[in-house]
């Protein structure tokens, strides 16, 4: 393989930090390419290991603390932060990037993620409120049926108030959220599990 010179874009809560870096590759004695980077105090190394069918893995130069890892052949590892599976020893990341450039005058391109960010001011009308409102009022019927069996100490209910809980959550994450919150098969699925019918 012909080794890639990597752009890297980090950000980590840990160190209160996002930052760019160029990363040049190396060659270890077996002639594998890695990158090391610094970190807080410490350097990290991404480098490739053939166990477990091939893998890149990013760990502590000095500790050999295995962070994260992304199972691969060994081709050049222009990744993000999703292929990147965390260990229990993983610190968090907020942004991962590693993109393939030029090793002579490359070119510095900060790859931009639209996220949503919907204005709280502005009022956004909700879709289901005939829906919510209908649903709500069987909320209410179902828990005044169900309040005299725990009253009386009767088992085997519990089940039915943990479905009245899981109404009351799915109505209450409808109820007018922000456009782009929820795509509309995750809508889709809270709504048939509100509109089923589960009796104790």
């Amino acid at each position: 393989m012909n080794c890639c010179c990597l752009l890297l874009n980090i950000g980590t809560p840990l160190f209160k930090s996002e930052f760019q870096l160029f990363l040049q590759y190396q060659l270890d004695e077996e002639g594998n390419c890695y990158y090391e980077f610094p970190l807080g105090d410490g350097t990290i190394v991404i480098r490739w290991i053939a166990e477990e069918g091939g893998q890149w893995i990013m760990e502590d130069k000095d500790t050999n603390v295995l962070y994260y890892y992304f199972p691969s052949e060994y081709v050049c590892p222009a990744s993000t932060l999703e292929n990147w599976e965390p260990t229990e020893a993983a610190f968090p990341l907020s942004m991962f990037y590693l993109s393939a450039t030029a090793c002579e005058n490359p070119e510095i391109d900060i790859p931009t993620i639209e996220v949503p960010n919907p204005n709280c001011n502005e009022p956004i009308p909700c879709k289901y409120i005939n829906l919510l409102k209908k649903q709500k009022a069987a909320l209410a019927l179902d828990v005044a049926a169900n309040k005299p069996y725990e009253v009386l100490g009767l088992k085997g209910c519990e089940e039915n108030w943990n479905n009245l809980f899981m109404r009351h959550l799915i109505i209450d994450a409808l109820k007018c959220v922000p456009q782009g919150v929820y795509s509309e098969a995750t809508e889709n699925c809270l709504i048939n599990k509100l509109t089923e019918t589960c009796n104790c």
